[in-house]
């Protein structure tokens, strides 16, 4: 009895290492947070929430290559999703090489102009034996902990990854990588970005890499936006 069982796990796999190129489709849901839904911010969240249906996201990759960024809007769309994509925490285009831990990220500011963001990826993950399914694939779940900087302070949270191992591809959204699986679904409290399609190919196709921008540091980037906020703070003071 065992023998189909193994021919059938090696068809599969075969299969799966002939893959070349794939378009994976992701969607996006923002949930209740009491902080948020009572907070300052309160209507601009609430806008967010109604309208993150109409953002999605793909992830393309090859052999050797990724890149996560928003899909474009269809023309006529009259639903106000720039909230819904700021509170994603996607900004822009994010690039990786397979055996590199370096993550290119293509910022668009309209104030500051264009940046191509360079950061290591140090992403540790805590594998667990909790799985579901999504999309009718069988996922586990993996968490890891992001240092998180804004004009609270700095602090810690916990982010949660469902990761396929049957498609044995280490790529995800906003390039959170290294897991042995894709990443079929990525939660930061409330934030859920999760396949809607997978379009799995035979045939290599070249992925464009960022070149967009100056490059700095993900560490200068945010100083030129904490130095802009003070500036601009500074000049409303001032009138």
């Amino acid at each position: 009895m065992k023998k189909p069982v193994i021919l059938f796990l090696l068809f599969t796999l075969s299969i799966y290492s002939q893959l070349k190129t794939s378009k994976i489709s992701y969607g996006l849901v923002i949930g209740n947070d009491k902080v948020m839904d009572n907070g300052p911010m309160a209507d601009y969240y609430k806008e967010a929430k109604k309208n993150a249906k109409y953002v999605s996201f793909s992830l393309d990759f090859n052999d050797n290559e990724m890149l996560f960024y928003e899909n474009m809007k269809m023309n006529g769309d009259n639903n106000n999703t720039s909230f819904s994509t700021a509170f994603s925490g996607v900004n822009g285009k994010y690039f990786k090489e397979k055996n590199s831990n370096i993550i290119l990220n293509e910022v668009e500011n309209k104030l500051l102009g264009n940046f191509l963001v360079k950061s290591s990826d140090n992403t540790k993950w805590v594998l667990s034996k909790e799985s579901k399914k999504i999309q009718n694939y069988l996922c586990y779940k993996a968490t890891t902990d992001v240092t998180v900087t804004n004009e609270v302070g700095t602090f810690k949270r916990t982010v949660i990854a469902w990761y396929c191992p049957k498609l044995p591809f280490s790529f995800g959204p906003k390039a959170f990588c290294g897991l042995p699986g894709l990443i079929m679904e990525l939660q930061d409290r409330n934030i859920v970005i999760g396949v809607t399609k997978i379009e799995l190919k035979t045939k290599s196709a070249v992925i464009t890499k960022p070149n967009k921008g100056k490059i700095v540091t993900y560490e200068e980037y945010n100083k030129l936006i904490e130095d802009f906020s003070k500036k601009m703070k500074e000049e409303n003071d001032g009138k």
